[in-house]
């Protein structure tokens, strides 16, 4: 099981660690997840899931990201509901897509 250390990891640009990487462990586990988010001060938005606990690690980390970023100021300005791309990669997050993970069945 996927254990929160006590304060949450920060990457020097701000960004908490487990954002560096949608295959950093704690997305495996959904009450890491949970404790995560409130660590962090964020309500997640689990879109076609229901519950953290129903949801597979990658809407896990799509539901954290997008409510970290949203809460951070990496929003785009300019398109509503839209992450600033660029700031976010240089701020060191993991953009890649779930799309493929979507298609998959979990096991």
């Amino acid at each position: 099981m996927a254990r929160l250390r006590q304060a949450p990891a920060i990457v020097p640009g701000g960004v908490p660690v487990e954002l560096t990487s949608r295959h950093h462990p704690v997305w495996a586990d959904p009450a890491a997840v949970a404790r995560l988010a409130a660590a962090h001060g964020l309500t997640l938005r689990i879109h076609h899931h229901g519950t953290v606990k129903a949801a597979p690690w990658w809407a896990r980390f799509d539901a954290f990201r997008d409510s970290w970023c949203e809460a951070n100021g990496y929003m785009s300005k300019d398109y509503p509901n839209t992450f600033d791309w660029r700031r976010c990669r240089e701020a060191g997050l993991d953009m890649s897509a779930s799309s493929r993970y979507r298609l998959r069945r979990e096991a």
